[in-house]
């Protein structure tokens, strides 16, 4: 199902997209840009209906196709959290040397594209210099700087612009009270994810107290088993939050804190640390990604994670 449709229509970044299609200007290959992977999804879905569609009206037999992914001139490339390797780039390649089935255009998607390993761009990239006419290659990242920048150079890069807190209120669903969206909204950095996120689940909470219970290496075993690690891609996005709000706490900048929320456990956490030990952590914690990245046991990144938050906070007590 597509997410956030309203927003991302209204969005400065298919706007522009869509004039390169009025104006017969598309770029043989485009880059979209953003954290927000759902909302990032949604916005290619839409270019890819355009592309095909005069409004991108999403009741035509066409848009039913790329919607439902049954367009046979459309290849989605979804590896997950996977490395995409050189076999789908294989894939992509034997699909765009065949002739359109139907329309006089083919779109390739490739999803996470940061991901894509390195001998895999070697192999795109080969692609990209030899662009045909009938295809459109479309890669979704959150990170472009996980690609090699002769494959960035080839691309028209878009980036989704950070939404508003009145937009993401208007986007987020379910059956919550309006000051409950608005202070999901104020949390979500700009983006709509993060805001249904935090407004759906109770992962701050679940974080905060996993932090909590964290006070020696006796701990690790039984925080680490926790349900809220099993998504470790999140987690480390709660992570992030967390310590901010901690550092702006011992910053007295309170005005700045996101989970406003939870200002009582925050403030008992921001006890136990000091602005050098959140940096050291946060740098753990981006270490943390690039092990993902590299799919890494992401058990022992958890547990490596765990026990040098309790390093650091060691080393930087008071």
């Amino acid at each position: 199902m597509l997410k956030y449709i309203n927003a991302i229509k209204a969005s400065k970044a298919y706007n522009l997209l869509e004039n390169d299609i009025i104006n017969n200007t598309l770029s043989h290959s485009y880059m979209l840009i953003s954290e927000d992977l759902d909302a990032l999804n949604t916005l290619a879905k839409l270019f890819a209906m355009r592309l095909y569609c005069n409004n991108a009206c999403m009741t035509c037999r066409k848009c039913n196709q790329i919607i439902d992914d049954s367009c046979a001139d459309l290849l989605w490339i979804n590896e997950g959290n996977s490395s995409v390797g050189v076999n789908k780039i294989e894939q992509l390649k034997n699909f765009s040397i065949l002739t359109p089935s139907e329309d006089t255009l083919k779109t390739i998607v490739i999803e996470k594209a940061q991901n894509i390993t390195i001998q895999a761009q070697n192999k795109l990239l080969k692609t990209l210099e030899e662009p045909s006419s009938e295809v459109i290659i479309i890669m979704l990242v959150d990170n472009e700087n996980k690609l090699l920048n002769t494959i960035k150079s080839r691309c028209k890069k878009v980036k989704l612009e950070l939404f508003s807190k009145e937009t993401i209120v208007s986007e987020l669903i379910g059956n919550f009270s309006e000051k409950q969206k608005e202070e999901a909204a104020e949390s979500a950095e700009g983006l709509i994810s993060q805001g249904q996120k935090l407004l759906e689940s109770n992962l701050a909470d679940e974080i905060l107290d996993a932090l909590l219970q964290l006070h020696s290496s006796k701990n690790v075993l039984s925080v680490m088993s926790l349900d809220v690690f099993k998504d470790l891609n999140s987690a480390l996005d709660m992570l992030e939050m967390i310590f901010c709000d901690i550092m702006y706490i011992l910053s007295d900048l309170k005005n700045l804190i996101r989970l406003k929320n939870k200002m009582e456990k925050l403030t008992k956490l921001a006890m136990r640390y000091t602005v050098e030990s959140i940096v050291n952590i946060d740098e753990e914690i981006n270490s943390c990604r690039e092990k993902l990245y590299f799919n890494c046991n992401t058990l022992s990144i958890t547990e490596g994670l765990l026990f040098k938050i309790l390093e650091v906070n060691y080393k930087c007590r008071r």
